[in-house]
């Protein structure tokens, strides 16, 4: 069985970005993003959503 997460149903971008925000927590650039994810939070995916739960970000 093939992993899930290999190829999701979002941009690999939006996975890379989502990487380095992770790894990164503190750049500016990862705090814009994550506030834009906030921003459009209704609108990601469920599991875009608990990827984003799990470091520590809460919808608005």
């Amino acid at each position: 069985m093939i992993d899930p997460w290999w190829n999701p149903p979002w941009p690999i971008l939006w996975q890379r970005t989502y990487h380095h925000a992770h790894t990164h927590p503190d750049s500016p650039t990862t705090r814009h993003w994550l506030h834009n994810q906030q921003r459009g939070w209704l609108l990601l995916h469920p599991d875009q959503q608990h990827l984003l739960v799990s470091i520590g970000m809460t919808p608005t």
